[in-house]
């Protein structure tokens, strides 16, 4: 879904890249103005990541209207994701245990007890009294008790906060980009028959706006102080500003992009208010006790059969 947009300025040009003699190719330059379209076409990888952490609009350009279509973009955005949420979790699980004052301030001791029950869990699925007989019920029986100690209520609350604000921003991006395309009448069929392509494009690109949050894995050498994470936050809120912006790509676009910010920041804190408040939240407690107590029946049963 290449656009041949020029990311210096934002106007369409009609080539990106153009041929020369003995098959050599040269960057084409935008007419308005006199730069070249795109030169990220010549960048590596290291640099483009560079620029995305100091929140060059350019590459998000780059990124949206020029690259070529990513056969694997949809696994991307959902690795993507996962990861943007686990961080997250993390960092929401790290300050409620700060808070009840279960875990110390200390990097080395966080760590230890956030992952010393799934890692003691995992490595000790066989011991000597084990034989090949009951390895496959012991590693089920583990496999329950390794997911009966994760916080679920933590993970439900992390995603329903986070993946409001995602879906909001996203499908007004979306819709505002899908009205710009349908004027177009040179774009609109192509646009109809790609358009999950196109809304897979943009959370593609605004989850990458979301790197800055991954510094909260620096937790793991350093303690860092609540200050640190309000400054992450802060980042990324600017880095999802200018990615939205290069998206839009229009003369009001830091206005569009402060009104699809804001409205994704309410919509998140509408969906927790509305979780934390019993109004979804009920039907999930509802099924977690179930999955909770259908885990106390099995492992019993396993129990029995082992003995």
């Amino acid at each position: 879904m290449s656009l041949n947009v020029c990311v210096q300025c934002g106007a369409k040009v009609r080539r990106l890249i153009r041929k020369l003699q003995f098959d050599n190719y040269c960057l084409e330059k935008c007419p308005d103005c006199q730069q070249e379209a795109d030169r990220f076409l010549e960048y590596e990888r290291n640099l483009k990541i560079l620029n995305i952490l100091l929140c060059n609009p350019q590459i998000y350009r780059h990124i949206f209207f020029n690259h070529d279509t990513i056969k694997k973009i949809g696994k991307y955005c959902i690795l993507f994701t996962l990861c943007l949420l686990f961080m997250l979790y993390w960092h929401q699980s790290r300050e409620r245990n700060i808070q009840l004052g279960l875990v110390n301030l200390t990097p080395a001791a966080f760590v230890a007890q956030s992952l010393n029950r799934t890692a003691a869990e995992t490595f000790s699925v066989m011991n000597q009294t084990d034989c090949i007989d009951n390895c496959s019920i012991s590693l089920n029986q583990r496999k329950l008790k390794i997911l009966s100690t994760i916080d679920l209520s933590l993970v439900k609350k992390t995603a329903v906060q986070h993946l409001s604000y995602i879906l909001t921003v996203v499908v007004i991006t979306y819709l505002i980009k899908k009205f710009q395309f349908m004027r177009r009448s040179t774009l609109q069929a192509k646009t109809n028959v790609q358009n999950f392509e196109l809304f897979m494009r943009i959370w593609y690109v605004f989850i990458l706006s979301n790197v800055g949050l991954l510094g909260i894995g620096i937790e793991v050498v350093w303690n860092y102080p609540p200050l640190f994470f309000v400054i992450l936050r802060t980042y990324s809120f600017y880095s999802n500003f200018i990615c939205i912006g290069a998206i839009i790509n229009l003369q009001i676009e830091k206005l569009i992009s402060v009104f699809i910010i804001m409205a994704g920041y309410f919509a998140s804190q509408a969906c927790l208010s509305l979780y934390t408040s019993n109004g979804f939240g009920s039907f999930g407690s509802t099924i977690m006790t179930a999955f909770s107590r259908d885990i106390d029946n099995l492992s019993s049963l396993q129990d029995a059969e082992m003995y």
